[in-house]
């Protein structure tokens, strides 16, 4: 039987090269091509002018690959179930804000997207003990999400959600709620090209994460009017996450 000799040798996670691979397939030199030669030995001769290639002629998912996750149950974060950390602040992955896959070729593009849903009750308060709280009661206990790229903050796409609640814990307290005009729909976007680390051969991940600063006792604690007088309370800060998906388009 006759052996028809290849141009290039495939080898696992080399770089394609493309013209020699075609030559593989086809070629009008004799000899190669595994199509070509088998066939009498095609030349451009035999072929059409008006020949083109046509969608059985590549494979699923050769050029172009897509790649989703999604989650629809709602989920609820609480403040103080997150660690405290000063450099990474603790930030935990939303459970289907996620999606992992394998590119076999060095891509052209990848397309990063991915869309959440988010409700926060985030609170902001006046403090009884006065000046030595300035810095908290300007600020408020803070909620943020950002996107991480193959474990690499995107630094582009850190958010911060509004508060929800403000209150000023004197005898009596003070409560203003405006978390039904606060619910926040993000639909976010990050672009790689070849030549940066994660537009490259291998697996690769997008994870949308949350963090929520733990507040101290003192800033919890909060008087509720009542019959008969007033009763001390703690409040937390909340993060409901709704429907939310992440996204990928990889391009040859």
């Amino acid at each position: 039987m006759a052996v028809i000799p290849t141009s290039l040798a495939y080898v696992d996670a080399a770089v394609l090269d493309t013209a020699l691979h075609n030559t593989n397939i086809f070629s009008a030199t004799g000899s190669e091509g595994i199509l070509s030669e088998p066939n009498g030995g095609l030349e451009v001769a035999n072929l059409a002018g008006g020949f083109a290639v046509r969608a059985e002629h590549i494979w699923p998912e050769e050029v172009i690959r897509v790649r989703q996750e999604g989650g629809t149950e709602r989920l609820d974060f609480m403040d103080n179930a997150f660690g405290e950390s000063a450099d990474t602040r603790g930030f935990v992955v939303i459970p289907g804000a996620a999606v992992r896959f394998n590119v076999p070729w060095t891509p052209t593009i990848i397309l990063w997207q991915w869309s959440m849903f988010i409700s926060p009750m985030r609170y902001i308060g006046t403090n009884s003990s006065g000046t030595a709280d300035a810095a908290f009661n300007a600020a408020g206990a803070g909620i943020q999400f950002r996107s991480y790229i193959d474990g690499t903050a995107a630094g582009h796409t850190l958010r911060s959600l509004p508060h929800s609640l403000a209150w000023s814990n004197t005898t009596t307290s003070d409560i203003r709620e405006t978390g039904g005009r606060n619910s926040c729909w993000f639909d976010m976007a990050h672009l790689s090209v070849t030549g940066d680390a994660e537009a490259a051969i291998g697996y690769h991940d997008l994870t949308v994460q949350l963090w929520m600063e733990v507040a101290g006792s003192t800033y919890r604690s909060i008087n509720i009017l009542r019959t008969g007088g007033t009763a001390a309370h703690n409040i937390y800060n909340r993060c409901t996450v709704g429907i939310r998906n992440a996204r990928a388009l990889v391009v040859l």
